[in-house]
């Protein structure tokens, strides 16, 4: 059979490109559910599968709808759902750990990816699905080392400063912009030790071969400093 028409009877809404589609959607969501699985999330094999099934099966059904009533009705308006409505069950997967750790970001956008990988299947548009599937998981095994490494050399650090005077705030934010640490956070508060002016929590994020000691040490070194300690979370 010429590949065009092969493709053409897999583009058209009949029973055997509808079988294809929501078979392929359990393959391709599975896979990536898998990849999840395999680091100990929560949604894995199964969930990822019945996302991806799921949507296929709106698009389809909102395709069904078309050709079945002559409607004129948007076809895809039952995916936008599907897009939007996601978010929820995406949402149930994303935890707080600590005090500045957010764990479960990328199964939350694993999940997202399956309904619109799903949404592709559900009309007919395989080479987009193939190639969002193939990204995605090239997405989820490489760049995860390469995601690793890059977290590896950097660490946060949660401090308590507090000031004489609240204007040499700009001094602590100058030190630490000279020398390579960026600020995450920070939040000024009534002093808590000290009859200071201001105190101040930090959280910066600093490269592996500096040391929050060595932090401390230049700004309890500071004159304008009166207290500073780093917080234990």
């Amino acid at each position: 059979m010429d590949f065009s028409l092969l493709m053409d009877y897999l583009r058209a809404f009949n029973t055997g490109s509808t079988m294809l589609r929501l078979v392929l959607a359990l393959i391709f969501g599975g896979l990536i559910g898998l990849e999840r699985e395999g680091t100990t999330r929560s949604a894995g094999l199964r969930t990822n599968s019945l996302v991806c099934i799921g949507a296929t099966l709106v698009m389809l059904t909102g395709n069904y709808i078309q050709v079945t009533f002559m409607s004129t009705a948007d076809v895809a308006r039952l995916g936008a759902q599907v897009v939007s409505g996601i978010g929820f069950l995406g949402a149930g997967t994303i935890m707080v750990s600590g005090k500045h750790k957010v764990i479960g970001l990328t199964t939350a956008a694993a999940l997202w990816i399956c309904s619109v990988i799903g949404l592709a299947l559900g009309i007919g548009f395989y080479e987009g699905a193939i190639a969002c599937w193939i990204l995605s998981l090239t997405t989820l095994k490489v760049l995860k080392v390469l995601d690793k490494k890059y977290r590896d050399k950097c660490h946060f650090v949660d401090l308590y400063v507090e000031l004489k005077d609240p204007w040499k705030l700009t001094n602590i934010t100058e030190y630490f912009k000279d020398n390579g640490i960026a600020i995450v956070s920070l939040t000024s508060t009534q002093p808590k030790l000290t009859t200071s002016a201001i105190g101040v929590n930090l959280v910066v994020k600093v490269h592996r071969d500096q040391s929050a000691d060595s932090i401390l040490r230049s700004l309890v070194h500071d004159e304008d400093i009166a207290f500073a300690h780093k917080v234990y979370v």
